[in-house]
């Protein structure tokens, strides 16, 4: 009776196995964000504020939360050789993501002993980038052969939700613990835990990547391109776009930079704020981003990306210069609102035009060199910050002037946009997004999660 059963129920077991492999991807996928996202919440945020705490100074403290993202930048132009000669996606993302986990080791030793110095903390900040951004070009192509074409969109939607609610409340949650740590006496010892819970959640996400199956009923992804491969471009005006368009980012990512770093030590050290205000000041700008991405994409959907991206790059030329204005605390609630609905609309736009415009097969590649790009530029203006910063002295008065030549970089870099304004016609679509990374003035690091993007013809 059973045997006879058996050539029916056979085929009927293999055309459940996918949708069991994919409810178990998905789930794993999900969890590996929400890990993730605590990680960020609790560990790399807290750097500044960790390098305050053991009497780095406020420059080693602007400098570890900035220039160690170029480490990252390097290493991901090695991830494409590297999976350009076949290394496997899935396992070079579970590596770097355990290689990531063990960056929060010495640092919770060295939150226990009570000291460190500069530059060991700098090597383990730059350990922890280098390894984190690798993942990111193999896990957008990698992703792609987990989650079908028909269910992107909606799934990654729900991700980056999730992803970003849990990264809202490990970062809460650390600010509690460190205001209590600081009344009691024991403010070391919570950042050692901070620590030891942000190497437990990354340990967990790297466990989740490697419970992720890779079956072929799902669709296969792109190739990678090498390093040296040319990238492909509909016709010469994208082209010229794009490369104006890396320029904006370059100009605008400088100059914010230069004051960026900076903005915790002043935070903490000259407008003496609680380690619970502060937390909630940076959690009042990224609550404000998420909820306005929606919005922004419903404008933009109406008005065009190139117009969200205009209206973005100009939101944030003053930003910085506000801090100037006044340090009551209903005021600075008031910028980092403002902060937080300005950036989104200039990540948004800036995303939709870089992106949607690229061929799918191109994606990839071109999502390590805009990384390559920001980080880039993200050194560079933090090292011009800290070198005006030491000359000037950290006084109210260095920082207000760090302020202001933020402020003067944007406006070139908004007259440069103005002067150049691509005339690309791209499609407004949900983007999922990766938080990387949280700061202080709203101008968090997020990564564009490709395989949440059409397939299809661009820039139609």
């Amino acid at each position: 009776m059973v045997w006879g059963c058996l050539p029916i129920f056979y085929p009927m077991t293999l055309m459940l196995l996918p949708s069991v492999q994919l409810r178990r991807n998905m789930l794993a996928s999900t969890s590996d964000a929400a890990a993730y996202g605590v990680m960020v919440g609790v560990g790399e945020t807290f750097l500044p504020a960790f390098a305050l705490a053991v009497g780095l100074g406020e420059v080693t403290a602007g400098i570890v939360g900035s220039v160690p993202l170029m480490a990252g930048g390097l290493l991901q132009m090695v991830t494409l050789w590297a999976l350009s000669r076949g290394f496997s996606q899935k396992w070079w993302v579970v590596l770097a993501a355990a290689l990531q986990s063990l960056a929060f080791v010495p640092l919770m030793w060295a939150a226990y002993q009570g000291s460190v110095s500069g530059p060991v903390l700098l090597a383990i900040a730059s350990f922890y980038w280098a390894a984190g951004l690798a993942s990111g070009p193999a896990w957008n192509s990698w992703i792609e052969r987990i989650i079908p074409k028909q269910m992107r969109a909606n799934y990654f939607a729900k991700r980056t939700r999730a992803s970003q609610l849990a990264t809202l409340v490990g970062f809460v949650a650390g600010g509690l613990l460190l205001q209590y740590g600081r009344q009691g006496g024991w403010v070391l010892l919570a950042f050692a835990g901070l620590f030891a819970v942000a190497f437990a959640s990354r340990l967990v996400s790297a466990i989740m990547l490697a419970l992720h199956s890779t079956g072929e009923f799902t669709v296969r992804a792109p190739a990678i391109n090498r390093i040296d491969d040319p990238v492909e471009l509909v016709n010469a005006a994208r082209s010229f776009s794009g490369k104006h368009l890396l320029i904006y980012l370059v100009l605008v990512q400088g100059a914010v930079q230069i004051s960026g770093p900076y903005f915790t030590p002043y935070m903490l050290k000259h407008l003496n704020l609680s380690y619970l205000a502060f937390t909630g000041l940076v959690a009042v700008a990224f609550v404000a981003k998420v909820i306005s991405l929606a919005a922004w994409g419903q404008l933009a959907r109406r008005r065009g990306a190139g117009w969200l991206l205009t209206v973005g790059g100009t939101a944030i030329v003053p930003l910085s210069g506000l801090w100037i204005v006044s340090q009551n605390i209903y005021w600075l609630i008031f910028i980092q609102t403002i902060n937080g609905v300005a950036w989104a609309a200039y990540e948004l736009g800036l995303f939709l035009m870089f992106f949607e415009a690229l061929p799918v097969q191109n994606r990839v590649k071109m999502l390590t060199l805009y990384n390559f790009a920001n980080t880039s530029a993200w050194c560079i203006g933090a090292t011009v910050g800290a070198c005006l910063l030491s000359y000037w002295g950290t006084t109210v008065n260095a920082y207000y002037g760090l302020f202001a030549l933020s402020a003067a970089g944007r406006t070139l870099a908004v007259v440069y946009l103005y002067a150049t304004r691509p005339e690309l016609k791209v499609r407004v679509t949900q983007i999922g997004l990766r938080v990387v990374g949280l700061r202080p003035n709203g101008s968090s690091l997020d990564s564009p999660i490709l395989t949440s993007m059409p397939n299809g013809e661009m820039g139609r």
